[in-house]
């Protein structure tokens, strides 16, 4: 998921090769859902972090198109949940889906067990100056 945020990030679509050299920075850890899943991961919370949004912008701040390079982001992320990494994860939205999801005893092993998936924002930056979005 890391390199489809670098690659869809807003500087990345205007500069190819910020995406090139950030990724090759920050992605390097080779773990994928598959793979967290194997491990018996049962909780991610996805930060959604926009670190062209936070460093290229952070004299103009608040940046007024940050909620929406944030909800770009949150939507890649439900995509390829809801899509190519359904069995090994799932998207908890809301408190009850979240006890729901936990109340129930699940091992590993379990044909049903899914990483749970929690959307969380890394600081303020992607409010854009504004509690609306």
């Amino acid at each position: 998921m890391l390199s489809d945020w670098i690659w869809n990030s807003p500087i990345a679509v205007k500069i190819p090769m910020a995406a090139d050299i950030a990724r090759g920075f920050f992605d390097k850890t080779g773990t994928s859902w598959k793979t967290s899943h194997e491990a018996g991961i049962d909780l991610i919370c996805v930060s959604h972090f926009n670190l062209f949004d936070e460093w290229v912008t952070m004299p103009t701040d608040p940046n007024p198109v940050a909620p929406a390079n944030a909800f770009r982001m949150m939507d890649l992320l439900e995509k390829e949940v809801e899509g190519p990494s359904a069995n090994y994860a799932k998207l908890i939205l809301t408190p009850e889906e979240f006890k729901n999801h936990f109340n129930n005893k699940y091992n590993k092993n379990d044909p049903n067990f899914r990483i749970a998936v929690l959307h969380s924002l890394k600081g303020g930056h992607a409010l854009g100056g504004s509690l609306d979005a």
